[in-house]
């Protein structure tokens, strides 16, 4: 089933998309959100306060859902990410392109959250302000259904890397990674997953669901998740 209070046919799309470009990215859209069984788990109201108690101007919010194709295929408990810009307010790449939310958002479609917060953010007031600046700007900018690098449309990860980009605070991920099979004979390119984004050194987990539980290798940086039966 799809649930067509979030899902519907997208319009919002770059100037020069085929019409078979079009309709191939509805049905990526519409088959990644099919719902194909009950939640295995939700936010619950603590979740949703210590979120707003918690989160400051400039984090990045990593969110999860747990019945639709998309996750399945994913197998990881976070698969999108959202920025926090104040006053309740998310700016995050959907299908629609860059859209704002709200709590309730997050609170009514996603199952599960990991808070993320640069470290020593106190130091980079300025560029914090920058990239929600940048962001706001890029409302409603196209998605980036075929991960181009053309530099005016964004997947979820993406637009938050660019945002930080754009405020002089670079990620040592980057968002489109190149492959590259027999040498140079044959390449392409995947988009960065909210899994391998959160191997970033220099970020802190500040809070997460309580359907999470959170702990970062000291080793190698990386950050793994695994959800509590």
């Amino acid at each position: 089933m799809i649930d067509h209070k979030l899902y519907h046919t997208v319009e919002n799309f770059p100037k020069n998309y085929s019409w078979f470009k079009k309709k191939l990215a509805n049905f990526f859209f519409y088959f990644g959100s099919t719902i194909i069984r009950k939640p295995t788990t939700h936010l619950s109201k603590k979740d949703i306060l210590s979120l707003k108690k918690k989160i400051k101007k400039g984090d990045i919010l990593f969110t999860g859902k747990s019945n639709t194709i998309l996750s399945s295929l994913l197998r990881y408990p976070v698969t999108h990410t959202m920025l926090y810009i104040w006053d309740n307010t998310f700016l995050h790449a959907k299908a629609d392109g860059i859209i704002s939310s709200d709590f309730d958002f997050i609170s009514d479609f996603y199952h599960s959250y990991v808070l993320w917060r640069v470290i020593h953010r106190s130091d980079h007031k300025k560029e914090i302000k920058d990239s929600i600046q940048w962001s706001k700007k890029k409302k409603w900018s196209p998605y980036n259904f075929f991960f181009s690098e053309h530099s005016s449309w964004f997947f979820c990860t993406q637009f938050i890397q660019a945002a930080y980009k754009h405020a002089h605070l670079d990620l040592w991920v980057d968002a489109l990674e190149h492959h590259h099979i027999l040498g140079w004979i044959f390449s392409y390119i995947s988009p960065l997953s909210p899994k391998h984004f959160l191997e970033d050194w220099r970020i802190k987990i500040v809070d997460n669901s309580h359907n999470l539980t959170v702990w970062k290798k000291k080793n190698n940086h990386s950050v793994h998740y695994k959800i509590r039966h």
